[in-house]
């Protein structure tokens, strides 16, 4: 007979919270992403207790470059979670990279198609399950020239409003560049993370408008907090006649 007091020995898969679904495909996408992150950054954040060690959350950031999801997938690793991010469909035809995306069974984003909502309603399921979905509000990389978070689309509002009881926890990012030129000059990354956001106030109204773009407001404006601590200054405020609009998804 087994003896109850005697101290079970705790699995790999309940201490670093692997998804149970595919474990073999998750550990081949968690080693890709390990791999990735190290070669095309330096990689720095503090580990905390705002990304929660089980069950869903949602992360939302700001969007500098085409190689910071990396940086990005290392940071929810390094909280011993693994993550499922939306990403332009475009990315799962790449040689390769595309290859570790679909391993790693994240959530291919059609945008300008009627399948669009589709991602979103995919990310809704990953987050029933109990995952961690990564998405960047902006919906494309930062257009503003001194790479401040752009306007954020109300993609991730709608998402966070329909499960509120899904903490959405916020990340500035500060390093990486934009362009094509940036790839291979392996910058370091510094990312930091928020307090989950408090959107009690328009919880369940993902389907009313207005609700949604006040959501998105709070949603870039801490965003756009952290990402000046990162960068270690603020920024400039904008030229009055450039406006930060919020733009549905």
């Amino acid at each position: 007979m087994t003896d109850p007091t005697r101290r079970r020995r705790p699995r790999i898969l309940d201490t670093v919270h692997w998804p149970r679904e595919r474990p073999i495909r998750t550990i081949i996408g968690f080693l890709g992403i390990t791999l990735g992150a190290k070669i095309v950054h330096r990689v720095h954040f503090e580990r905390g207790n705002h990304i929660p060690a089980s069950g869903p959350a949602i992360i939302v950031a700001n969007h500098l470059s085409e190689t910071e999801t990396l940086a990005m997938a290392r940071l929810i690793t390094g909280h011993h979670r693994f993550p499922h991010f939306l990403a332009k469909a475009e990315v799962f035809g790449w040689p390769i990279v595309g290859r570790i995306m679909r391993a790693a069974r994240q959530i291919p984003v059609l945008r300008g198609t009627a399948q669009a909502a589709e991602s979103l309603a995919a990310a809704g399921r990953a987050l029933d399950r109990g995952h961690v979905v990564c998405l960047y509000p902006e919906g494309t990389r930062t257009r503003e020239p001194d790479l401040r978070p752009g306007p954020g689309k109300t993609g991730a509002a709608r998402l966070a409003l329909s499960r509120p009881d899904v903490p959405v926890v916020p990340v500035g990012m500060w390093g990486p560049r934009p362009g094509t030129k940036h790839l291979w000059h392996r910058h370091a990354v510094r990312m930091i993370v928020g307090e989950p956001l408090d959107l009690s106030t328009w919880a369940g109204r993902h389907e009313d408008q207005d609700a949604v773009r006040a959501a998105t407001a709070v949603i870039m404006s801490r965003i756009t907090d952290l990402t000046e601590e990162a960068r270690g200054g603020p920024f400039d405020q904008p030229d009055p006649g450039s406006e930060h609009s919020h733009h549905d998804a």
